[in-house]
Order: C-alpha cells, then structure tokens, then sequence
C-alpha cells in the first residue's frame, strides 16, 4: 500500500536528491524512512550520477538503509 502527496511524488524526490547530490557530493550510505519514492528516487539519481562519468562508473552504488523511526 501507498501513500503519495504533493510532497512525496517521485519528480520532488528526485530533485531534491540530484541537488544534494551536487551540493554535498556522493554519500556511501543513505537512511531513509519506508516509503518507496524515496528509495526510487535515490537508486534513479544515483545510477545517473554514476553513468555520466567513466571514473564513476566503478563506483558501488549508495547504500540505503530504511528506519521505521524516521
């Protein structure tokens, strides 16, 4: 089951994570509540990220960890 808002929609996320991504660089791992856009989000931005440089692509991807107290 899902519950998606004007907050929680996939294209939100996803800016939100490419202008961390820019901002404070590649984490190793991310904690994340449950929700499902988030970790879609993460995984899209990241594979991206990894692809538009060679260098990169060596890179394993971030680790999400899912709390159910965030």
């Amino acid at each position: 089951e899902f519950w998606f808002s004007e907050q929680r929609d996939l294209p939100a996320a996803k800016r939100f994570f490419r202008k961390v991504l820019e901002r404070h660089g590649r984490p190793d791992r991310v904690v994340i509540d449950g929700s499902q856009t988030n970790h879609e989000a993460i995984v899209s931005c990241d594979t991206a990220n990894r692809l538009q440089d060679r260098a990169r692509r060596r890179l394993k991807p971030i680790r999400i960890r899912r709390s159910q107290y965030l």
